[in-house]
């Protein structure tokens, strides 16, 4: 959802850019090398160029094969002489470039030029062994025009440099859409050259390749205009080229950039409306996943919470009683049953008196006792077997009498 956004805008702001600027930005347009695979000029005056060592890589976008690397060694392009080309019909150069280190040389990003030609004029850029960018410039007839600089510090950035000559034909340098100087004295007459235009080099004073002029580093985008560019224009071209791949900042990436979020700190993954802003009630896969894992630790937290709480339970009836109580209260419940044992050895004992032992013996003289009564007697008196053999014995007899007597035997 958020890329379609995205591309709906890019497609807005670049549909809306092109049909204001490029209408404007290509008038006057005498060489334009956007690098598309290839050196070609696109521009309507279609100058040849050859590709020296100079090899295809990746632009400011990271479009494949769309900008030419130099190596500061050998490579260089050419573009042929041509009357459109001269410095006398010439009034703004404009190009990219990435630079990624200062290799202590005077590294030549572009010039038409010949050193130590005074009957010619010519025109360059490049950067020199105090990281500076310079204009190249000389008018010819003899003229001297001192070389314009400005400190450069974006190395490993894609940079967006103009020269630009204006009808009163004062010099101004931009950086970035910035004017960073404007010459205090006037280019003199022009006399032409027959030099062709060089990227990454430039020519020595015989006509070959300075090998002390080699550029090491990324070049694209090259336009020159046969007309100087408003200050306005720049900053157009500037931007156009710069949202070329739709660079539009969305700092909480949200899908609605930052220039029309009204709540621009959203949180990664959230439901937006138009303006940018969280809507309620409505919940991400993410959200969910996370409520769910959220309930899962919840749920195991209380198992545990019950598992401690069992454990603290049979810890505490463990130690409930010492070893000494336990010992104590097993000798207890010995104690009392012994106590029960005797308790019904008394009880036993008393059931029956001597004298109903005697009335006993009476009746059963008298026949006044039936068999089941008799019975019930001699069960009675059987409970005095101790050794359960069935019969009471002389001993068990003598028992049986001390005990229903009250007869204490003789010591």
């Amino acid at each position: 959802m958020k890329f379609i956004k995205i591309l709906l805008t890019c497609s807005f702001v670049l549909i809306f850019t092109s049909i204001v600027s490029l209408a404007s930005l290509n008038q006057g347009l005498v060489a334009y090398f956007p690098f598309n695979g290839n050196a070609q000029d696109e521009s309507e005056y279609q100058n040849n160029s050859i590709v020296n060592e100079a090899t295809l890589a990746q632009d400011r976008f990271g479009n494949e094969n769309s900008s030419y690397y130099f190596n500061g060694l050998n490579s260089y392009i050419e573009i042929p002489d041509c009357n459109h080309l001269q410095f006398e019909n010439i009034a703004t150069l404009c190009l990219w470039v990435k630079i990624p280190e200062n290799t202590n040389t005077n590294d030549v990003i572009i010039s038409k030029y010949k050193s130590d030609t005074p009957d010619e004029d010519g025109y360059g850029i490049m950067l020199d062994t105090e990281s500076n960018l310079k204009t190249m410039i000389k008018p010819g007839n003899n003229a001297t025009f001192d070389n314009l600089k400005a400190s450069f510090e974006n190395y490993e950035t894609w940079t967006f440099l103009c020269m630009v000559i204006r009808n009163d034909q004062k010099l101004l340098f931009y950086i970035d859409g910035e004017k960073v100087y404007e010459s205090e004295n006037l280019l003199q007459s022009f006399v032409g050259s027959t030099q062709s235009l060089l990227l990454g080099a430039a020519h020595y004073y015989n006509g070959q390749i300075s090998p002390y002029s080699y550029y090491k580093g990324y070049i694209d985008d090259i336009r020159i205009y046969n007309r100087p560019l408003s200050e306005a224009e720049i900053n157009d071209l500037y931007s156009l080229a710069n949202e070329h791949s739709c660079n539009i900042v969305d700092s909480d990436n949200d899908g609605i950039i930052d220039n029309w979020d009204k709540c621009p700190n959203t949180l990664n993954d959230k439901f937006v409306d138009n303006e940018g802003c969280q809507l309620q009630g409505i919940f991400t896969q993410n959200e969910l996943n996370q409520a769910i894992a959220e309930a899962i630790t919840e749920k195991n937290q209380i198992i545990i919470q019950k598992e401690n709480i069992i454990d603290e339970l049979n810890s505490t009836i463990l130690n409930m009683f010492t070893e000494e109580q336990l010992n104590n209260a097993i000798v207890k419940a010995i104690l009392e049953k012994q106590q029960k044992i005797e308790e019904l050895e008394t009880q036993i004992s008393q059931m029956f008196t001597t004298n109903q032992v005697n009335e006993a013996i009476l009746n059963a003289k008298k026949g006044l006792y039936n068999q089941e009564q008799v019975d019930t007697i001699i069960n009675k008196l059987l409970e005095w077997d101790a050794n359960n053999d069935g019969t009471i014995g002389l001993i068990e007899a003598i028992h049986a009498l001390q005990k229903v007597t009250d007869v204490i035997p003789i010591q």
